[in-house]
């Protein structure tokens, strides 16, 4: 006989999320002003904590966010992931589509379902434009001050002294922080359109429940209240009514998910446990993997990783290779070797081992940048400089490849070449006196007409910069300048 009001139940709540999805998520300030506030956001972000910039775990994390962000509606932002090296459990939402996951969250994950349930989450924080509303609602803070409240509340307080006082940068800041910070309706409205989300993705909502408990289990047992309670409250709550949800679509009947390969993210965990972990957890973990899956890489892939992070090269390599004996034409290996026999010096090993990687895997972009490097080391300066110009034509705005391109300029005693490019690169990472210092030197020296004109264009756009961020700089309150609403 069928259980009518579980039927029912499970019918309502189906609509319920289906409206809360397809509902316009409206207001707040301006998409203009949040990304102007989004820039302030980042230079907090950039002087106080270190952003991973390992090329492996940033294609895997903002891959995958892309995909996920394919269940949403189009978005007025582009979307940047990040990960943060801490070791907390924490995660959370910037303005202007800047979201970030700590290390120690990632650490504690198990699967890409757990990882996907909490990006999904936080995207829908920034598609129902949360921050923008509650910024809205908490009245006049000035943007410069309000840069800092957000950094503030978002990451933990966990930062410098300069991002834990800026919670108490004037009165009005002091007494409107309270506003910004989600509150319990966010959370479940963030909830449900993730939910959508998640499972049109093809990942199942256990993986939400299971990280949620996680971080629950850590308030509860560590001596460390996770950061990510203090700013998504309720997490109990939302525990419950998850698997309430769970439990409801079991009854409706099975449903199936198509099966999602782990091969990306437990490399990517791996990588993250032994670069940026706790050495002596990780060599832990590592050895408790290989007594479980003997036949598995990763227990040797992720010790050569712990090695070559200790500065043991020697040991680093038996372990890579000790690897490849059970995964044999893995191009991540072989550019991990590669990289490797690079720092040891030995550059026609290194060579060998990297042009192998990149006939496996061409979009692997940071193993041919190590080419061309290995190359510019032997003094192929021609041929170095022919695969960083490649390396630009995949990516314009490669900052590595850049840099690299105007050493091998350098070399080849093409000094205004090598200055324009080297002041392409600092532009690129948002170093504009450097980059505005370099492209006036490349002006000073450049005689081809086209060139000049090249350097002529970049140093405008660098000078532009320069003189923004001088303005932002005298506008923000801790700097004595002026300060101005965002509304």
């Amino acid at each position: 006989m069928l259980d009518i009001k579980r039927i029912c139940a499970a019918c309502g709540l189906c609509l319920f999320l289906f409206s809360m999805v397809m509902a316009p998520c409206a207001g707040g300030i301006t998409i203009q002003q949040e990304e102007e506030l989004s820039r302030e956001f980042m230079d907090y972000v950039r002087r106080q904590f270190r952003i991973v910039e390992d090329p492996y775990i940033d294609r895997y994390v903002n891959d995958l966010g892309r995909k996920l962000l394919k269940q949403f509606s189009p978005q007025p932002f582009t979307y940047h992931f990040y990960v943060v090296e801490q070791d907390v459990y924490n995660a959370f939402a910037g303005p202007g589509a800047q979201i970030f996951m700590y290390t120690g969250l990632i650490e504690a994950m198990e699967s890409e379902s757990e990882l996907a349930g909490i990006l999904c989450h936080e995207i829908s924080h920034v598609s129902c434009r949360h921050i923008s509303e509650n910024i809205e609602r908490s009245g006049k803070i000035q943007i410069g001050t309000l840069a800092g409240v957000l950094a503030g509340i978002l990451l933990g307080g966990s930062g410098s002294g300069e991002v834990a006082s800026a919670l108490t940068i004037g009165s009005i800041a002091a007494g409107q922080s309270v506003f910004l910070a989600y509150s319990r309706e966010d959370e479940q409205q963030a909830d449900e359109v993730g939910i959508k989300a998640q499972i049109g993705a093809g990942y199942p909502v256990e993986g939400l429940v299971t990280m949620l408990a996680k971080i629950k289990a850590k308030d509860w047992y560590g001596r460390d209240i996770p950061s990510y309670l203090g700013t998504h409250p309720g997490v109990e709550d939302r525990i419950v009514y998850l698997s309430r949800f769970i439990n409801i679509k079991s009854e409706a009947g099975p449903v199936s998910f198509p099966k999602v390969s782990e091969d990306a993210f437990s490399r990517v965990h791996t990588r993250v446990l032994a670069l940026y972990g706790d050495s002596e957890k990780a060599a832990t973990q590592f050895e408790a993997m290989a007594g479980k899956a003997p036949e598995s890489f990763l227990p040797d892939y992720g010790m050569g990783l712990l090695a070559f992070r200790q500065g043991n090269l020697k040991e680093a390599n038996a372990y890579l290779k000790k690897a490849l004996e059970k995964n044999a034409f893995d191009s991540y290996l072989l550019a991990d070797l590669g990289q490797n026999y690079f720092q040891e010096g030995d550059f026609p090993a290194a060579r060998k081992i990297l042009e192998s990687a990149v006939s496996m895997d061409s979009e692997n972009l940071e193993c041919r940048l190590l080419l061309g490097q290995t190359r510019l080391a032997m003094g192929d300066f021609s041929e170095a400089q022919s695969i960083f110009e490649r390396l630009l034509v995949d990516d314009p705005d490669y900052a590595k490849a850049l840099k690299s391109l105007g050493e091998a300029f350098d070399k080849q005693g093409r000094s205004a070449e090598a200055l324009y490019y080297l002041g392409l690169s600092y532009l690129k990472t948002n170093d504009v006196e450097k980059a505005v210092f370099n492209l006036k030197r490349a002006r000073g020296e450049a005689g081809e007409e086209g060139l000049q004109k090249k350097i002529d264009d970049a140093l405008t756009q660098a000078e532009n910069e320069e003189r923004k961020g001088k303005k932002r700089k005298k506008e923000r309150p801790e700097d004595g300048g002026e300060e101005r609403h965002i509304r």
